[in-house]
């Protein structure tokens, strides 16, 4: 147990699974910011494998391995213990595939997402489904993608939206 540790940066090690429970609120009860970027070999996230209740910020940039498409790569419940989260940063990672089903059953509950930054993800398609509980996101960052088409009105379920980035 880390009863101060408000940060961590795992930067540059060589974790291929982030198992259930790998941060939970027992180790790290005081862990705003976690920063796993660039761990390059990065595979798998498993159910609940972040599950702190204060955890604010998530940054798991530069870990190409990681496919959202799918629980056999990130678990559809492996955010759901961060309720309170306001920075997801999930830049470089594979999210080919994604559909809005998927999405939301990744995203739909951090209600409290204030930024959400998914830069050079692959991500070829966008609904308006995708962002119907994210009302609360100030920052969306979508550059660097496949998009080929946006729908009418796809980012109308964000009406705090003041920062979005489509280049």
């Amino acid at each position: 147990c880390l009863p101060r540790l408000t940060e961590l940066i795992l930067g540059g090690n060589k974790m291929h699974t982030l198992t259930e429970g790998q941060f939970n609120e027992a180790r790290f009860p005081s862990l705003r910011a976690l920063e796993s970027p660039g761990q390059r070999q990065l595979t798998r996230i498993e159910k609940n494998a972040f599950a702190i209740r204060g955890l604010n910020s998530l940054n798991l940039n530069y870990n190409p391995q990681l496919k959202f498409r799918d629980d056999d790569s990130v678990s559809g419940e492996s955010l759901s213990g961060c309720p309170n989260l306001t920075s997801l940063s999930l830049i470089d990672t594979d999210f080919r595939g994604v559909r809005e089903e998927r999405f939301k059953r990744l995203f739909g509950h951090l209600t409290n997402l204030t930024d959400l930054f998914l830069r050079s993800t692959m991500i070829s398609h966008v609904t308006s489904g995708m962002f119907i509980s994210l009302t609360s996101l100030r920052v969306l960052d979508l550059s660097d993608n496949k998009l080929f088409y946006l729908p009418q009105a796809v980012f109308h379920p964000l009406p705090s939206l003041t920062r979005h980035n489509l280049s």
